[in-house]
């Protein structure tokens, strides 16, 4: 229903706040991913507000704290930067931290709250996904998630203690590789922050659209990015054939400021890439790997970076092509 005065829409809010907040726990270890849906809140955001006053006034609210993450994922970015060189000594602490490690310490959890508790869910919200899946910058950045937790457990400061020193023990061996040493653990904690601060907004935004739109679920996924919400950990890079005389897609996902690919052609015939905002629009720009190339672009080179459909087109009527297409966030 809608609401017919600031009060029943202030109750109605109030209320919702108290509801699962699934912008929080979609992106517990994973920043990347908050980046991604809040940009999407954001841009649909300010597109909506061009003709709608209310939506206006939210975004109003909401964008200056989507700047505030960005600007704090920014940062993280840059200390974390991308992996070059030997990383010996870290692998081995992952693969620990997979085998020993993390077992260890679901154990000692469950040795005060059992599995299936309100503790347990909250300390280990989605399992052991976070730990196992993704970057290595954002595994190391679920034991950081982890260890800040555990500080609300008086119980479990024996656990609290040990999983703050590994986190510690992995960032030094990261630092040793990269030279980023000093702020880099700052860097995650603030955007650790960042990300549990934007993930409220994000959701009392979202209890503003559902009042607004008595849950008409096109209006509301009209903001809310859940392919991206629900997705899990994707294979990069991607390798795929394309048919001859067919146009395919290659991935959809909310695409970052200053995110590029890395596209190899592996097949014999040429192939044009390019960006789309709906299935079956013809490209206004693409960019073409001739067979046998690698080559680098930022991902404003394909096209409208709002656009979410990254796309293949193989022109050849006789020829089938193949490519490989790696995610550089």
């Amino acid at each position: 229903m809608k609401y017919n005065t600031a009060r029943q829409h202030r109750i109605f809010i109030l209320t919702f706040m108290h509801f699962n907040n699934f912008f929080g726990s979609s992106t517990v270890g994973n920043f990347i991913k908050m980046a991604r849906i809040s940009t999407f809140m954001d841009q649909n955001m300010q597109e909506a507000s061009l003709t709608d006053p209310v939506i206006a006034a939210l975004y109003a609210i909401f964008h200056p704290q989507h700047l505030a993450f960005m600007l704090l994922y920014t940062t993280w970015r840059g200390t974390a930067g991308a992996q070059h060189g030997k990383v010996f000594t870290k692998d081995e602490l992952i693969d620990e931290l997979e085998s020993t490690e993390l077992a260890t310490w679901d154990l000692e959890i469950q040795k005060v709250y059992r599995k299936g508790t309100e503790e347990y869910e909250t300390l280990l919200m989605n399992g052991h996904y976070p730990f196992i899946n993704g970057t290595i910058d954002e595994r190391i950045a679920a034991i950081l998630v982890l260890a800040n937790a555990l500080e609300a457990y008086p119980l479990l400061a024996a656990l609290q203690t040990t999983v703050s020193a590994f986190y510690t023990l992995i960032f030094n061996a990261e630092a040793a590789v990269t030279g980023k040493k000093g702020n880099k653990g700052s860097a995650a904690g603030n955007l650790e922050t960042g990300r549990v601060t934007n993930a409220k907004k994000m959701h009392i935004m979202y209890g503003n659209f559902i009042a607004l739109y008595s849950g008409n679920n096109t209006e509301l996924e009209r903001y809310v990015d859940t392919e991206e919400i629900q997705k899990k950990a994707e294979t990069n890079p991607l390798v795929q054939t394309i048919l001859k005389h067919l146009a395919d897609k290659v991935a959809s996902r909310t695409i970052l400021a200053g995110e590029s690919f890395e596209i190899t052609n592996t097949g014999t015939v040429p192939l044009k890439f390019y960006l789309i905002k709906k299935l079956g629009d013809i490209p206004s720009v693409f960019v073409t790997v001739l067979a046998g190339q690698t080559l680098t672009f930022l991902a404003t080179a394909l096209g409208n970076t709002t656009f979410r459909y990254i796309m293949v087109q193989n022109d050849s009527l006789t020829t089938n092509g193949s490519y490989s297409f790696l995610f550089i966030d």
